[in-house]
């Protein structure tokens, strides 16, 4: 008869055990590098993508506006500005005189408005506002009055502009009326009043600047195909928001015609250098000659809109440090790779977004 030989088990052993162990560590470790490499790339690539995406940001708004400089709705035309241009370093909201004008970081002055990160540019257009205009019916330039075609909902205060492009001509001026209800269909140009600059004459006809035009605006009538639209005003320039983060930001005018509060319109702008085409031929061709800064534009080429392009350079930066070490970069010529010009210290990403900007109404 056959003996069943039973055997007793006993399991794993401890040198088993070890091995078995040994091995799921090297598993786990191996997920775990997978994961934070999978992570790290993710937030690369997320940091990478919004960076480019604020990039668009900031070349579209500025491009946009900057292209529009000087916009009267005319092809050429003379410009009365009416407006009383205080003395003061925030007179550059008012000085329509020059349609677009730039701050050299670490060179020029700025405005007290503009409080700009340190060694960044700032730059300042001016234009009519093409979403919004009126028709004129009549203009009794004597009692300063224009009627219009349909109420309007301009306000006391608001910088204006009328357009005569039929006769070539152009006058800006502050609105001195009240029209609360928007059931008004007159704007005044008067001088007096509570508004601020305030006009230093209600004439509109002519060429030239307040205070000193002397006799180069003159009394003249706008004529019934005239439109009025508002005028703006606005700066760009780059400053830390309330968490820390350089950002692209705007200062324009209110409908009381006084500096606005500051908008931030597009976060981790870290810098913007710019440059500006200017057309330095005896005959102007709008085109230009040289790139200069802005502190090497005279005053006389900004307000003969001999500045033809602008040139922006712009330096995003990730919101969050999400490289695994210091990166390196180039912005505006120079290499930043711990050579000539030091790493960061950071994590940040960066990268630099050009673009060449033609004024469609200066330089011509």
């Amino acid at each position: 008869m056959a003996t069943l030989l039973r055997t007793k088990a006993t399991g794993f052993g401890l040198v088993e055990l070890m091995i078995a162990m040994v091995i799921g560590l090297f598993l786990i470790g191996g997920v775990i590098q997978i994961y934070a490499t999978s992570s790290a790339d993710r937030r690369v690539t997320e940091g990478l993508s919004r960076m480019q995406e604020n990039g668009r940001f900031a070349n579209e708004f500025l491009s946009r506006d900057i292209r529009m400089a000087g916009f009267t709705n005319c092809y050429q035309a003379r410009t009365a500005n009416s407006i009383n241009i205080v003395t003061g370093s925030n007179a550059y909201a008012h000085d329509f005189s020059m349609m677009v004008n730039g701050y050299e970081g670490g060179v020029s002055t700025f405005p007290s408005a503009i409080a700009a990160l340190a060694g960044t540019d700032a730059i300042v257009v001016k234009r009519g506002d093409d979403s919004d205009d009126y028709f004129v019916d009549n203009h009794n330039p004597t009692s300063a009055t224009i009627h219009l075609v349909q109420n309007h909902d301009l306000k006391k205060g608001e910088i204006l502009m009328i357009a005569d492009c039929n006769k070539g001509q152009v006058g800006i001026f502050q609105q001195s009326n009240v029209n609360n209800n928007n059931v008004v269909s007159v704007v005044v140009h008067n001088t007096g009043g509570s508004t601020t600059p305030g006009n230093c004459t209600k004439k509109l006809w002519g060429s030239g600047t307040c205070p000193a035009a002397g006799t180069t605006i003159t009394t003249g009538t706008y004529g019934p195909e005239s439109r009025i639209m508002r005028m703006v005003s606005n700066a760009y320039y780059i400053a830390n928001n309330a968490a820390g983060v350089p950002s692209l930001y705007r200062k324009g005018l209110t409908d009381a015609g006084v500096i606005s509060s500051a908008q931030e319109l597009v976060e981790g702008v870290e810098n913007m250098q710019i440059e500006y085409g200017v057309d330095t031929d005896a005959t102007a061709d709008g085109v230009a000659n040289q790139y200069l800064k802005a502190n090497a534009v005279t005053t006389a080429q900004w307000q003969d809109g001999r500045v033809a392009s602008v040139r922006l350079k712009l330096l995003l930066r990730s919101i969050e440090q999400s490289a695994a070490k210091p990166q390196q970069y180039s912005y505006d010529g120079q290499v930043y790779d711990g050579g000539t010009n030091p790493l960061p210290t950071d994590r940040y990403l960066r990268r630099e977004f050009t673009t060449t900007v033609k004024l469609r109404n200066l330089g011509l």
